[in-house]
């Protein structure tokens, strides 16, 4: 009984969390990508490998590499990082990807999405900028990205055949009225990767992991972000 009332106790609370985080995409300056990636990353991998079976994205086995990963923002000449919201591994394809987060249809960046085309032409110019970046707290962030590409076979991404980008936001974002280059620029990410939507979370949210009936429940209240 009390094993029972514990796993319902856990069910509310989750509800109950990422209820908040979504209603709160309706208030001003409520940073709600900040809210949902911890929450996302944790299933992330398996996400991604049960969309590649449902053939939402290219097939293969994904591997998280690392979030909020830098990329240089040639706009600023402090030679301040912009970051990528998750940089995975296609291990099949032997490809990166460019994973950008977006919770509001009216979210996307054209300025934004050229710097990701521009990052995509040169790993080996991507690998540099993060070893060459002064900030202390990268030191630590660097290691761990180092061993994770170690561990998959790719030291300083040699090995990788291609760079992707994939955008999950919401399903709005493809029908939006946009400015011709701003329609232009979306549908090239179909092109380039894909455009994963809340309601593809939720339509193969079957996936592997140890918390998958938590999944369900989350990608069932995320779907809600399609409309914004």
């Amino acid at each position: 009984m009390q094993i029972l009332v514990k796993v319902y106790i856990r069910v509310m609370f989750i509800e109950k969390l990422v209820s908040l985080i979504v209603d709160n995409a309706k208030m001003p300056k409520v940073q709600v990508e900040r809210a949902i990636s911890p929450v996302l990353e944790i299933f992330i991998e398996s996400v991604m490998n049960e969309l590649a079976k449902g053939k939402v994205i290219k097939e293969g086995e994904y591997k998280l590499i690392a979030p909020e990963f830098p990329i240089n923002n040639e706009e600023d000449n402090n030679s301040r990082s912009v970051n990528i919201d998750f940089l995975l591994y296609n291990e099949s394809g032997k490809s990166l990807i460019f994973l950008e987060l977006k919770t509001n249809s009216v979210g996307f960046d054209i300025k934004q999405f050229k710097r990701y085309k521009d990052a995509v032409r040169d790993k080996d110019k991507l690998y540099a900028f993060l070893c060459n970046l002064k900030n202390p707290k990268y030191k630590r962030y660097t290691t761990q990205v180092n061993k994770k590409l170690s561990n998959l076979g790719i030291p300083e991404f040699k090995g990788v055949n291609n760079i992707d980008i994939i955008y999950l936001a919401p399903k709005r974002m493809k029908d939006r009225k946009w400015s011709s280059e701003n329609k232009s620029a979306i549908e090239e990410i179909g092109k380039m990767g894909h455009i994963i939507t809340f309601e593809d979370l939720d339509k193969y949210n079957n996936i592997e992991h140890e918390f998958k009936n938590e999944w369900k429940i989350i990608t069932e209240i995320l779907r809600k972000l399609d409309n914004n």
